[in-house]
């Protein structure tokens, strides 16, 4: 998720280029934030997706980019999480390098082919991650 959202910062133009440095991952080229707020929060966020992914918990995960003036949505990044029974049960299959290679290049040029459609942000803007949990017995 770390890799998705730089991008998605990146891409918009959220942060200045010069406080992104482009760096080589599972054999992929990225746009990584050198900007320390950035790079703490997303560490404790991605820390809370691992939580909640072992627990079995995590159901989706949100990046909104708003203005800074006004906090409207310009943006919405939705990512749906599925879940399996093992994970649950804690019985976790580890993947495969090539596996994982493959599933963050497949986001990183969804999130890039995305771009395409999208009007330019043309004012100074922030964001925020969020999480959203399954809650099991409700409607």
């Amino acid at each position: 998720m770390g890799y998705a959202a730089n991008s998605i910062l990146h891409l918009n133009g959220v942060y200045p280029e010069e406080t992104f440095e482009r760096v080589k991952k599972h054999e992929h080229r990225l746009f990584l934030s050198k900007n320390v707020g950035v790079k703490l929060y997303l560490s404790e966020f991605n820390e809370k997706i691992s939580e909640w992914l072992e627990s079995g918990r995590l159901h989706k995960i949100e990046l909104l980019i708003m203005t800074k003036a006004t906090n409207e949505v310009l943006q919405s990044w939705n990512f749906s999480i599925e879940t399996h029974g093992e994970i649950a049960e804690n019985i976790l299959r580890e993947k495969s390098d090539k596996e994982i290679m493959n599933e963050i290049g497949g986001v990183l040029r969804h999130i890039s082919a995305t771009f395409t459609f999208l009007p330019p942000l043309n004012e100074p803007c922030k964001y925020i991650a969020l999480l959203f949990q399954e809650i099991k017995g409700h409607a």
